[in-house]
């Protein structure tokens, strides 16, 4: 005869195969009902049954990954957040892509303006050359910037 446990507290297998076991049961007997009230009944219970199968199969789904809310592909938590970290900065979706867009039509500009500066000193007035220098030193900087955010 095995020992009595104290600790009467079922585990989500318990309850998934209790569950199941219910839905079993009840589609068994079903057929076998004769009283309106009671089949109505038997089959609310059968719904609501199976409606807490799914949305236990969904959370545990859930728990064991993440998703990209922007196009929702889905990875499973890793310790670091890496893979997901990966998917952001390749996501079509995700709104960095916008302003990444922007941040190379900027610096497109800004070696546009920078060229003109060179070949023209007068396209700026007198302080061409300061201008020239502070946008080339710019375009390094926000470029540096740009990769430390990207990595």
């Amino acid at each position: 005869m095995s020992k009595p446990t104290t600790d009467i507290t079922p585990t989500d297998f318990d309850l998934q195969q209790d569950m199941m076991h219910g839905i079993t049961t009840m589609l068994e007997v079903l057929p076998l009902l004769r009283d309106e009230e009671t089949i109505l009944g038997a089959r609310f219970t059968l719904a609501a049954c199976r409606r807490v199968v799914a949305a236990e199969a969904k959370l545990a789904q859930l728990q064991g990954g993440t998703y990209c809310a922007y196009c929702g592909h889905e990875e499973p938590i890793d310790g670091d957040g890496e893979r997901i970290a990966e998917h952001i900065r390749t996501c079509e979706k995700h709104p960095m892509r916008a302003i990444e867009d922007r941040v190379r039509e900027l610096l497109d500009l800004l070696r546009e303006v920078q060229q003109k500066l060179i070949r023209d000193p007068d396209y700026a007035g007198p302080m061409a050359p300061s201008y020239v220098l502070i946008s080339d030193h710019i375009r390094r900087e926000m470029g540096r910037k740009i990769e430390e955010v990207l990595r």
